[in-house]
């Protein structure tokens, strides 16, 4: 967790203020997880699965993972395989495997992105 008083440290319990709020008046939670899942951030953190994209996206995680355990959600019902490969798609096209900048770009006919911080490319 940021230090408190921190502009990110601030968001995040804003964040968490709004959540509760919305699920206490009824509101659907497998809604909302999908919004926060859509979250990305410009510093993400892991790896493959084990990544996660923003502050609003590991909030995602923490209550699919809470409404799988207390039964809210069947522990099967998990993101469509369309929707697993959008959001490979998203991630793959957006981030350097490198560095992780956002500052990327797909040029020259190169499967791979070309970072435009740290220069890395896949095909050179």
């Amino acid at each position: 967790m940021p230090p408190l008083g921190t502009e990110i440290s601030g968001l995040t319990s804003l964040i968490g203020i709004l959540l509760s709020k919305y699920l206490e008046e009824g509101g659907d939670p497998v809604k909302i997880i999908k919004h926060l899942n859509s979250v990305k951030g410009d510093r993400p953190v892991g790896l493959g699965e084990n990544r996660v994209n923003s502050v609003a996206h590991g909030i995602a995680i923490a209550l699919r993972s809470h409404l799988k355990r207390t039964g809210v959600i069947a522990s099967d019902q998990d993101i469509s395989g369309a929707e697993k490969l959008e959001l490979w798609e998203v991630s793959r096209t957006q981030y350097c495997p490198k560095c992780y900048s956002s500052n990327v770009s797909y040029e020259s006919g190169c499967s791979g992105p070309t970072c435009h911080d740290c220069g890395h490319s896949e095909c050179s």
